[in-house]
């Protein structure tokens, strides 16, 4: 269903922001075309970001709406809500490219007259607290993790929140300039494709040239050069300036996906061009030309190439793609200009040529179910994982991400160690030690290879995939009545490692923790949901119990009803001090930053909606900008 939908979500935004350009009911279409089929955003491949930028042109619409009806706080509100959309969208990417866009267009109301600075620090700081209030509840939970997290961005080591991801990473997720080329020829990109193809670019460059006096065009104009530009990265002074300057972009590791911008803008443009070309029939007969002698430059290119080298690419079917359109686009041109087709038949087929190049581009991005790389090893490894999931009882599943490059545990529902996920420092502690797999409860693993010290095999499956059981795990909760004590994780690590601590018997706290002198007992997992721990633990004297999962500071433990503090056990689990005798042990998540978020997004809407029904466009702002 969310696949169904991000199309016609993305092509009604395209719309809005054409119909708030002042563009026709074909433009607007054809814009919104190109904004949902062209560049970035028809581009699949990063469908994990295409969500966040879904909102885009609708941060724009307001903008464009206050210069039409000069009421500024309204329109700053809606377009910061707009951009605290995209920030809803999981991916922290083109939120941060379309805030320094925003940003620039409120803030250069500091420059209309003497006394704009007030009202263009006022937009810029209401579009900011919208933006954070209708973002809070993606906002606050990503800065929450991210704080305590390491992210790996394509460097030697992962970086911390209050590091920078290194320049040279920014570098290498840069636009290449011959990219430029990818404007109108297909695969001609680095990472991130710019396509629109040379019937929206030409209606583009004709919305500039003919409508430049238009205060819109010069702002689109400006972002589609200025979104080339940034996404350019290490070839650009600009991306530097803002990594050494601008918070957060640094975290923005794709230069590339700024293109996004490019994309937006040339979108509304190639609207406005589509109007403009209707009202100047005088200029389409050296149009027609221009764009046929290219087309023919094109073709007579790959027809000698062709005959001194073999096509070993698809360079040459690109090249004559791009001729094609050029000469459908000058064949409409001449036509229209000598009248042979009436105009409702010219926009139905210049609809027709801008159609075929984007689908071109946006369907090479679908692949079939065949060329899914990793969907034989999915299924293969199906029958293993139902077995596992038949033994019951609890534990967790290892498999070598060298073997399982896929997040197995997710598309299962069986709780994996590894996944493909981020990891909080504490826990990346553990990695390394001798013992790490079995403090994370890994019961048991799956491989086509037999792990060192595992024995045979429990079950193999038909492609292969066999599971061994651990006899090394330690339970998910258990007791322990002796502590060892670790000041750091290079102190951690080394204990065990090389200290031949029984982990079954010994946990390792950052300080002594007093507990009795006894052996024995038990604990057993009453009740667990995904937020929710129910432990019953039967102890002989005061004992610790370990818990084999991340010690978040937003659990919260309950001892017999009375509140209970955790310690770090082993730097990244958790451990709760029980008394003698049997005790009820509560674990409960409840994450601060996720109740906060909602409530801030609900006071952001009761705000939008004061606004929307308090306020009216100023006449006097109208009079001003016209």
């Amino acid at each position: 269903m969310a696949v169904r939908l991000h199309p016609l979500l993305a092509a009604l935004a395209g719309y809005l922001l054409c119909r708030e350009l002042r563009c026709s009911l074909p433009a607007s279409l054809a814009g919104a075309a190109v904004w949902t089929l062209g560049g970035y955003a028809g581009s699949t491949d990063w469908v994990q970001m295409l969500n966040s930028a879904l909102p885009a042109p609708l941060t724009l619409l307001f903008y464009f709406r206050y210069t039409r009806t000069g009421h500024l706080f309204r329109n700053a509100a809606w377009s910061g809500a707009m951009l605290g959309l995209g920030w809803l969208g999981g991916h922290h990417q083109v939120p941060v490219f379309m805030t320094l866009v925003l940003g620039g267009l409120w803030f250069s109301e500091c420059f209309r007259s003497r006394t704009g600075w007030r009202r263009g620090l006022a937009a810029v700081v209401c579009c900011a607290v919208f933006s954070g209030l209708i973002g809070a509840p993606q906002i606050l939970p990503a800065m929450e993790y991210g704080r305590r997290a390491l992210r790996w961005v394509g460097s030697e080591n992962p970086v911390e929140w209050a590091q920078k991801v290194p320049y040279l990473v920014h570098e290498n997720h840069s636009l290449t300039p011959q990219s430029v080329l990818g404007l109108v020829l297909r695969d001609s990109f680095a990472h991130v494709s710019p396509y629109v193809g040379v019937t929206a670019l030409t209606l583009a460059l004709w919305a500039v040239w003919r409508r430049w006096k238009r205060q819109n065009v010069r702002i689109l104009a400006v972002m589609a050069v200025g979104g080339f530009v940034f996404a350019l990265g290490g070839f650009s002074l600009v991306h530097g300036l803002a990594y050494a300057l601008l918070p957060f972009v640094e975290k923005a590791r794709m230069p590339a996906a700024a293109v996004v911008v490019n994309t937006l803008a040339l979108s509304a443009l190639t609207a406005i061009g589509w109007d403009a070309l209707r009202f100047h029939r005088a200029h389409l007969g050296r149009l027609a030309k221009s764009v046929c002698a290219l087309g023919g430059f094109i073709l007579l290119f790959v027809a000698l190439a062709q005959g001194i080298r073999p096509e070993q690419s698809s360079a040459y079917e690109r090249l004559s793609w791009l001729a094609m359109g050029c000469l459908a686009l000058s064949a409409l041109g001449a036509l229209r200009r000598r009248r042979l087709i009436g105009q409702g038949l010219f926009q139905g087929l210049l609809a027709f040529v801008l159609i075929m190049e984007l689908s071109g581009h946006a369907n090479q991005h679908f692949k079939h179910r065949e060329q899914w790389t990793l969907l034989p090893s999915l299924s293969g490894i199906h029958d293993a994982a139902q077995f596992v999931k038949s033994r019951g009882g609890a534990g967790r599943v290892h498999a070598d991400p060298a073997e399982v490059p896929f997040n197995l545990g997710d598309w299962e529902g069986i709780e994996q160690t590894r996944g493909y996920c981020g990891i909080t420092s504490d826990v990346f502690t553990l990695f390394g030690a001798e013992r790490f797999i079995d403090l994370l409860s890994a019961r048991y693993f799956i491989s086509r290879t037999t792990p060192r010290g595992l024995g045979e095999p429990v079950f193999t499956g038909a492609a292969g995939w066999q599971v061994f059981e651990n006899p090394r795990a330690v339970p998910m909760v258990r007791l322990v009545h002796e502590t060892a004590q670790a000041r750091d994780s290079a102190e951690l690590w080394n204990l065990l490692k090389f200290g031949g601590l029984d982990v079954k018997k010994v946990a390792v706290t950052a300080a002594p923790v007093p507990l009795g002198s006894c052996e024995g007992g038990s604990a057993r997992i009453v009740e667990r949901i995904s937020s929710r721990w129910l432990i019953q633990a039967d102890s002989p004297c005061r004992s610790l119990l370990v818990v084999s999962q991340e010690n978040d500071p937003n659990w919260i433990a309950s001892v017999n009803g009375r509140a209970a503090g955790i310690l770090a056990a082993y730097a990244g689990l958790q451990g709760i001090v029980v008394e003698a005798g049997t005790s009820q042990v509560e674990l409960n998540y409840r994450p601060r930053a996720v109740y906060r978020g909602p409530a801030l997004f609900a006071l952001g809407a009761i705000l939008l909606a004061a606004l929307a029904v308090g306020t009216r466009p100023s006449r006097r702002g109208q009079s001003r900008l016209r």
